[in-house]
């Protein structure tokens, strides 16, 4: 880490070091206002936000009544070829992509001579925004924000790009703890005559891998930039700083491309120390020494935080039941026969699978019957997560057949409890799939 720190400011910023693009005198400029209708299809509300590369604003589909994001290029300014260029590439990127962990893209369309494109609209703030004046989230948060994050960077690999401008700004964080990747400004496709042509520089220093930097990167390894800059992501989450910091974005630049970054334990004392490895494996100055896909890296920081787990908190229960009576039965039992349990009580299906996409949770016990989603539902979805990502799930419920059981044992339902349940069966059952998990004698803290 460089001596000479400063904060963060407009080093986090996207930054181009490259030829002016020439302003196209001929282009017209439009003025986006609240009122505005578009194409007759969609009414401007407010800005969502303004840079020197465009706009955002927030607009109503009055075809089919939703809220959407419309972003401009440069609407009120002439732009040059170069741009309008890049910003199609950025439509094109992120409408290859369909993921829950990636910002939709609806359409594209032209104002005059002033491209747009219309996506989904997601309610809530960018994480540097949700990380702006608040401690460190704890390191469950980080690791729920990472394995979301994660998932929407593999979305986009799985498409054939690179985003190369992962960053806080651009991880957006929904309603029920869903979280984003957007702004595929900078995205690349691998393959193509043209894929990796660049001139220049283009990126955020703060978060830049030195190959992105240095202009050497090559097909095979082109995505693994996109690993470093997950690590950076990683390290500020759990330090509450970046690796490189500088006054310049010319010097910290220079470091990710020669200076060693600190281990991330040496920046925060309350890290624990197997953390270390898989952030410093990620930010490694090589490519071809990170991890070859981020959910490869992301499983080896879960596996950082099982290591951890006796020290870091108690067990994770999440509870999700529509019947108030027996939820409170639930709940009472497991407070009363888990110390320190961290309890997470939900009423519907969908509630519940916010939950367990927000943070990890060490056993998830579903009724089968439930509004929104039901258990089945909530189960297919975990099934498609690998094994270390899901947790252990009970079905507890009051109807079901033999055929209901075979589903849901295919699914990988660990255990089956069929209502009035006694808390004897509960705690055994819990007790069980807690040791399971990995928690030490679990027999101490369930009495």
């Amino acid at each position: 880490m460089g001596d000479d720190k400063a904060g963060d400011g407009s080093l986090q910023d996207t930054v181009e070091v490259s030829p002016k693009d020439v302003p196209d005198a001929s282009r017209q400029v439009i003025d986006v206002h609240p009122g505005m209708l578009i194409d007759r299809q969609y009414r401007v509300q407010r800005s969502l936000g303004a840079g020197g590369m465009g706009q955002v604003v927030l607009a109503r589909d009055e075809v089919l009544e939703r809220d959407v994001a419309i972003k401009f290029l440069n609407p009120r300014a002439p732009i040059g070829e170069a741009a309008v260029t890049r910003f199609l590439n950025e439509a094109r990127a992120m409408a290859r992509v369909r993921h829950e962990n990636v910002v939709s893209v609806y359409s594209l369309g032209m104002i005059n001579t002033v491209p747009y494109m219309v996506m989904e609209f997601v309610e809530g703030c960018d994480l540097a925004a949700w990380l702006e004046g608040r401690i460190s989230p704890s390191i469950d948060e980080a690791m729920g924000i990472l394995r979301q994050v994660c998932r929407g960077v593999q979305a986009i690999h799985d498409a054939g790009a690179v985003h190369l401008d992962i960053k806080p700004r651009n991880i957006f964080l929904g309603s029920g703890f869903r979280v984003t990747v957007g702004d595929l400004g900078l995205a690349r496709f691998v393959s193509g005559p043209d894929g990796l042509a660049q001139e220049g520089v283009a990126g955020t220093p703060t978060h830049m891998a030195p190959e992105v930097i240095t202009g050497v990167m090559t097909p095979e390894l082109a995505q693994r930039a996109d690993i470093y800059s997950l690590g950076v992501l990683a390290f500020q989450l759990m330090t509450g700083e970046v690796p490189f910091q500088g006054r310049t974005a010319a010097g910290v630049m220079a470091q990710h491309v020669t200076s060693p970054p600190p281990s991330p334990s040496s920046v925060a004392a309350a890290l624990p120390l197997a953390f270390d490895a898989p952030i410093l494996t990620a930010l490694a100055k090589n490519p071809s020494d990170r991890p070859f896909s981020a959910m490869t890296w992301f499983t080896q920081l879960l596996v950082a935080r099982k290591s951890v787990a006796f020290t870091l908190d108690a067990p994770r229960i999440l509870i999700a039941d529509d019947d108030a009576a027996f939820r409170r039965f639930a709940c009472e039992v497991v407070r009363e026969t888990i110390d320190g349990v961290s309890l997470t009580c939900a009423d519907d299906g969908s509630q519940a699978l916010a939950e367990l996409d927000a943070r990890p949770y060490d056993v998830a016990v579903l009724d089968l019957q439930m509004p929104g989603l039901n258990g089945l539902e909530v189960v297919a979805a975990l099934s498609e997560r690998p094994d270390n990502l899901r947790p252990h799930i009970v079905v507890v419920t009051a109807v079901g057949s033999a055929s209901d059981w075979n589903i849901l044992a295919r699914l990988g339902v660990d255990s089956f409890l069929v209502k009035p349940v006694t808390p004897g069966q509960y705690t055994r059952t819990l007790q069980r799939l807690l040791s399971l998990r990995g928690w030490a004698n679990p027999t101490d803290s369930l009495r």
